[in-house]
């Protein structure tokens, strides 16, 4: 069980799990919807096609400008990181993570995922 505040980088691979981002962002999710965990923030690649990825559309989002840089990664990472921050304090988060990048969070939450199609009917090319 988690209690207070949480900084969580999860790994990026594990040995024991299928998908170690996906159990570590839901495990935190868990805890702050809870309530023992009141302010968190998440480091995570920017996958926002992953399933595990939609939940954190309702918080703030901080998309990097830049490429992280981390120390003794044995191999070059190909993927944009981004940090949620999941709290009260968002004009904070705001404030202080947009010196990194663009924050983002969604203005609405479709009910069905549209088929592409169906998107383009009716407006000419």
């Amino acid at each position: 069980e988690w209690y207070g505040r949480v900084w969580l980088n999860p790994p990026f691979s594990a040995e024991q799990l299928i998908n170690p981002i996906r159990f570590w962002v839901q495990k935190l999710l868990a805890e702050y919807r809870q309530g023992d965990v009141p302010q968190a923030v998440l480091l995570v690649t920017a996958g926002t096609e992953r399933i595990w990825f939609q939940p954190l559309w309702e918080h703030p989002i901080c998309f990097f400008n830049h490429q992280a840089v981390y120390l003794n990664v044995g191999t070059h990472k190909r993927h944009g990181d981004c940090i949620v921050y999941l709290g009260p304090n968002e004009d904070k988060f705001i404030e202080h993570f947009s010196a990194f990048g663009r924050i983002a969070k969604a203005i609405d939450t479709p009910p069905v995922r549209p088929q592409m199609s169906r998107l383009w009917e009716g407006h000419g090319d």
